[in-house]
């Protein structure tokens, strides 16, 4: 109980304004606001089935090295350049 409270309150603070995926702590759900980007990463993340609107979790890639999400069942690793690009 107290780990689904806290939860909540990681997550209310994620929505309260938008930000970044790689300043979102691990653990985070978030829904994905917009890409920042051009129509080649735009067009790779759909690829990837990553669209705005869709809820993931970041499950890890605070320090250096890709980032870890989660999209329904699946797990993708992107890079931090493509993360940076993502607003939540």
């Amino acid at each position: 109980m107290i780990k689904a409270i806290k939860r909540f309150r990681r997550e209310a603070v994620m929505t309260a304004r938008s930000c970044r995926l790689t300043e979102v702590p691990a653990g985070v759900t978030v829904h994905v606001a917009e890409v920042d980007g051009g129509h080649r990463v735009t067009s790779r993340l759909s690829d990837m089935g990553l669209y705005p609107g869709m809820e993931i979790e970041k499950l890890r890639g605070n320090g250096s090295g890709p980032v870890i999400i989660r999209i329904g069942p699946s797990r993708l690793a992107l890079g931090r350049g493509v993360a940076e690009k993502i607003i939540v």
